[in-house]
């Protein structure tokens, strides 16, 4: 009797059907050369358990894609080309359907000078459809006929990444910077509107906002002497969210994107031969962070700084793979914080967290 989910007596039997399949093939082409290509389809369908109209239908989404990727080596280089194309069919539960296609590009390169070093850079594109909401609600009644857009596009990202990475054998190191643009970001379900611009009561439709912006690095070393091992990492990422929609439709909520202060996680272990015994120490920290991610947005967001501290341990008590222990106790001084994976302040982090886990591989 869940109002959201149409006041049905007892629980919900909605059903989500997908059903997919894969092909992907690969080919050598002299010494030099390996051929990947193949294609991807999927198809799902949401399958309430009443309609309160009888002009409702399940709601459909078929997504299909085709690609080639050509690796070449020449030398200390390394080359990458592909060619993807996506193509989206999507019917809504009141009949309303759309269809879009996109053809991504990709390229990229690696440069080894040197045994211990390398040098990537990369620029490629991709796509997503929209998605299927809400499939509690697809029952029909009141304010829950889910509807899209005409001319709705798939979102497109276009990513650039430039990186190194230097291995020794005792020190490694590795890092990158990336930059990205998402066009035509989809907003959930909206309000629809008639010719003469009034609000159609209960209709709600998928449509294409606005863009989102996003650039960040990542660095990254660790040493390694007999069965010592120490890490330590740093990322950060500056997400931003433009409106161009009239009714300014993109929000600041998590599932767009929240921003998050600088991260650093850092790590030392140890790994006795015999016994076969691996005990370490985690740490998770993040800087305090500022601002909100929707450029329209003036409010100040805060978010507090915050560490956790975990403790693992990992015993092979056959001497091999076979017989894995492993114990952990994350966030080990129970620290209160608000991950910053959220709006604002709205639910602590996990506290102290205890795991014992045995596996026995035949």
């Amino acid at each position: 009797k869940n109002g959201y989910a149409g006041n049905l007596p007892g629980p919900s039997t909605t059903v989500i059907e997908t059903k997919g399949a894969n092909f992907n093939l690969d080919s050598r082409i002299g010494e030099n050369t390996l051929i990947k290509y193949g294609v991807n389809y999927r198809h799902q369908e949401i399958k309430p358990p009443v309609f309160f109209s009888s002009a409702l239908s399940n709601p459909k989404k078929s997504d299909a894609g085709i690609y080639a990727e050509a690796i070449h080596d020449i030398g200390d280089f390394t080359l990458t080309g592909g060619l993807r194309y996506d193509h989206f069919d999507i019917k809504t539960h009141d009949g309303k359907s759309v269809s879009d296609g996109t053809v991504n590009p990709s390229f990229g390169v690696i440069w080894q000078p040197h045994e211990y070093w390398s040098f990537s850079a990369s620029h490629n594109y991709a796509s997503r459809s929209p998605r299927l909401y809400d499939a509690l609600r697809q029952h029909g009644r009141r304010n829950a006929i889910t509807s899209i857009a005409d001319g709705t596009k798939a979102e497109r990202a276009r990513n650039t990444e430039i990186g190194f990475n230097y291995n020794n054998g005792n020190f490694a190191a590795n890092g990158s910077y990336f930059w990205q643009k998402i066009k035509d970001a989809v907003a959930g379900p909206q309000q629809r509107h008639d010719a003469a611009g009034n609000p159609i009561a209960g209709v709600r439709e998928i449509v294409n906002a606005g863009y989102i912006k996003n650039q960040g690095y990542e660095l990254g070393a660790s040493y390694r002497t007999g069965g010592l091992m120490a890490k330590v990492g740093v990322s950060h990422s500056k997400p931003r969210i433009y409106d161009t929609h009239p009714e300014n439709l993109l929000s600041a909520n998590p599932e767009f994107a929240v921003q998050t202060g600088r991260t650093w996680t850092t790590s030392l272990s140890y790994r006795f031969q015999n016994p076969n015994l691996e005990i370490g120490w985690r740490g998770r920290y993040l800087q305090k962070a500022s601002g909100s991610v929707l450029v329209r947005d003036k409010g100040e967001v805060k978010r507090k700084g915050y560490g956790v501290n975990d403790v693992f341990a990992n015993w092979k008590p056959l001497g091999k793979d076979t017989l894995n222990v492993n114990f952990a106790v994350n966030n080990v001084f129970n620290k209160f914080y608000y991950p910053h994976s959220q709006r604002g302040e709205t639910l602590p982090g996990i506290g102290r967290d205890v795991r014992l886990g045995v596996n026995y591989r035949f």
